[in-house]
Order: C-alpha cells, then structure tokens, then sequence
C-alpha cells in the first residue's frame, strides 16, 4: 500500500498513521511551505516530497508504484472558515478541494480522510460529497474536537472518510461518534447513529492518553515541543496542523477493516 500525505504541512496525519503502527510500501507527501517541508522531511526522510498539488499525476504515481493508494489531506481553509473572507469552495485557495478530487479520480485510492474546519458544513460540504458520490465512494464523516484526548482546549475539526462503494468500513471510530454521519455514493443518503458524550472522556482516560501537559511545552495539539525555531513560521504551522490523535484513531479503524478485507 502506498501513502500520500496531501497538504502535509508538518506532519500529523503522517504522525497519525505512524502511532497507529501503519507503514506503507511508499510514502509521498505534497505541500508548498518551505518550512514546514524542512520539519516534515526531519521527521519523516523517507517520504518523497513532490511538491505543488497541481503538478501531481495520479496516473503516473499509479504507473510508478502501482494501484494500491491511501490518501489523507486537509485542504485550505481560508475561504471556508468563519474568520476569512467567506468565498466558499470555489475561493482560491480551498478551491484546491478540485485538486484533491482530481487525484482521487485518477489514483482510484482504497481509503481517503479529508480534512477540514465546521465551515466546510456551510460552505462546500455538498461540492465535496457529491464530488466523491461522483466518483464512486462512500463517505462518513463527524466534527471532533482535541479535549476528547484530554488536550487542554477544543480545536474542532470536521473529518470525513471515504472509501469505494460498498466496503462500508465505518472507519470513524465509536468512540468518536457521538453523531457519525454516513453517505451512500448510490443513493447519497444520510444515516445517523447516537452514543452519550459521558462516554467520550472515558475513552481517552482509558488508553493512556495525554490529558492536561504543559502548557509552556506548546504541545497542547499533541505535536512535538522542540518546533521553537522560527516562531512565526511555527505557530503558523501549528496552527495548520491537526491534532495527530483524531488521524491515528481513524487510521487504527482503517487498518482493522483493511487487514480482514
């Protein structure tokens, strides 16, 4: 199975994956920021960065190493959350959905996890899952927010997973799912399902998880605490970054249906 990590900024999807035990045959990953390539390459020097999501070919990744492809992204905000300019989907910059829709065409990949803030729900959600309906997969998806591990402030986040019609794999974990939402890329439906938020702290506790570091760390997002070099440029990729443990509990839900397929 092959990995690319798509606006991989400094790496927490990648981190994500790599706590929940995964490696892959090959790891790519695509970002324009020269900072966080540098932080990204520290930690993870065998991935091979290419760069510009728009230079990417799908066909030529699956010509070079082979058909089997995971992807995870969060693409641009900016013009999807509250505090930008509000253009949507088809602004400049989250417009880069379409990229990430493309290469999903043309890499035909067995599992996806997008990425992005609760705006997306206003403001391009229906473009992104009908642009995977479109295309064949099936989708759930579900807003979490950082305490849930324990993590001294909220961060939510909207996450989706997606993965080809039929499969059904329901990789947000329960845990997580105080409303998880499905779509069928068939009927384009919607289901729900419901569990007591009393039950989402336990799960945290239960599996060692941070709760409560230091705050003079700066690793409140569960990211290292030696990104103290440039601090502009850091706190602008923290800021970025998702919170690794929501990536690798999803990853982790992956696995366990991808290893009984």
């Amino acid at each position: 199975m092959n990995y690319l990590d798509l606006f991989s900024g400094i790496g927490g999807f990648a981190l994500g994956a790599q706590w929940a035990g995964i490696t892959f045959d090959n790891h790519l990953n695509s970002d324009i920021d020269a900072f966080c390539n540098k932080v990204y390459a520290h930690h993870f020097p065998g991935s091979i960065n290419l760069g510009d999501i728009t230079a990417i070919s799908g066909h030529e990744l699956r010509e070079q190493y082979g058909k089997e492809w995971c992807i995870s992204g969060g693409f641009p905000c900016q013009d999807i959350s509250s505090a930008g300019k509000r253009e949507g989907i088809t602004g400049s910059r989250s417009g880069l959905w379409f990229q990430y829709h493309r290469l999903i065409i043309e890499l035909r990949p067995k599992f996806i996890i997008i990425e992005n803030v609760q705006g997306l729900f206003n403001r391009g959600f229906y473009e992104v899952l009908t642009g995977l309906a479109n295309c064949g997969y099936d989708a759930e998806w579900q807003t979490v927010q950082a305490n849930w591990w324990g993590l001294p402030h909220y961060r939510r986040r909207l996450f989706i997973t997606a993965y080809p019609t039929g499969i059904r794999c329901h990789a947000i974990p329960e845990s997580l799912q105080a409303k998880r939402s499905v779509a069928n890329s068939t009927q384009f439906n919607c289901e729900a399902d419901r569990i007591p938020i009393s039950t989402l702290g336990q799960d945290a506790k239960a599996t060692g998880l941070v709760c409560g570091e230091p705050l003079v760390l700066r690793r409140d997002d569960g990211l290292s605490a030696q990104l103290h070099k440039h601090h502009l440029a850091r706190v602008k990729a923290l800021g970025n970054s998702i919170v690794p443990y929501a990536a690798r509990d999803i990853f982790i839900r992956w696995k366990q249906t991808w290893k009984s397929e």
